[in-house]
């Protein structure tokens, strides 16, 4: 039986912030939108004993060989020779291996046993669960998220890898050159009244490869803005209530002269500080937008 591959690859979405002003001061960036993946610690594979009990065929995870066994040379299923076999492809194209990690494996896995519970063989569950809500909730926080998934009577791990290279969109997220850490899952189980073998793999870029957005300035800056309204309108009082004075002159009204005098240096000193610190804040949202533009 011929295995079905299914890819995606999510657009990002940036949030380019210009230049910010005198008192204008600009909210907090959201955060941008990328692509979808999953997460959980690595996929443990089942090894069931002659004359032990099978656990349930939907729950099933493909036999895991030996340690010691070349992992590059199993005919097993595998999800650890499935991520060797996919770093091996990234290795002979220049590119640095994968990263093994057990948020994205978790991830991974809910996935295959979603596909296997419920029947379906989409990148986006019948609930509307994406990649990226599993990889979310298993704890990767990302910039980049892809996913590749197989179906299929697979013989090997080599087969399942081999598959994917040889699908234009599929081979483009095993080779992307953003992707840094990977996990995989593989189960066995009914589908559609088929014994059939279901394949996972969830690539991802960590939120930390990006420079940190600067969200405390941010509100630093939303709090300062604040504050300037409120002396804003003080002082517009203040000069109202001078401008309106009779007899402009005396102790009591230099007084008030001297006071609103004052209060205008404050917020000349606090407009001035919120624009040095809304420079501050541009340049980190920059430097964030620039590494999240280079996907």
């Amino acid at each position: 039986m011929l295995a079905v591959l299914r890819v995606v690859v999510l657009a990002v979405i940036f949030i380019a912030f210009g230049a910010w002003y005198a008192y204008d001061v600009p909210a907090p960036p959201e955060p941008a939108a990328f692509r979808e993946v999953s997460t959980a610690d690595v996929a443990v594979d089942t090894i069931v004993p002659d004359g032990a009990p099978a656990a349930p065929a939907s729950a099933r995870q493909a036999e895991r060989r030996p340690s010691g066994w070349s992992l590059l040379y199993d005919s097993a299923l595998s999800a650890d020779a499935i991520v060797a076999l996919t770093n091996a492809e990234r290795r002979a194209t220049g590119l640095a291996a994968l990263t093994p990690n057990s948020a994205l494996a978790q991830a991974a896995l809910a996935k295959a046993e979603d596909i296997l519970a419920r029947g379906y063989f989409e990148h986006i569950a019948p609930d509307g669960t994406r990649p990226a809500d599993l990889a979310l909730r298993a704890g990767y926080p990302y910039i980049l998220i892809g996913e590749n998934l197989a179906l299929g009577e697979f013989k090997s791990s080599e087969e399942v890898v081999a598959g994917w290279m040889e699908s234009t969109e599929h081979r483009e997220n095993i080779l992307h050159e953003r992707y840094r850490d990977i996990g995989v899952a593989l189960l066995e189980g009914e589908f559609e009244g088929e014994e059939l073998f279901v394949a996972v793999q969830e690539f991802g870029m960590p939120r930390s490869a990006c420079p940190e957005l600067p969200t405390t300035l941010g509100n630093i800056l939303a709090a300062y803005e604040v504050e300037l309204d409120a002396l804003r309108l003080r002082l517009n009082d203040e000069y109202a209530a001078l401008d309106a004075t009779e007899k402009k002159y005396g102790g009591a009204y230099g007084e008030r002269v001297d006071a609103y005098n004052a209060a205008v240096e404050a917020f000349n000193w606090l407009l001035m500080t919120v624009k040095d610190r809304t420079v501050e804040y541009n340049d980190q949202v920059r430097a964030f937008n620039v590494c999240v533009e280079g996907i």
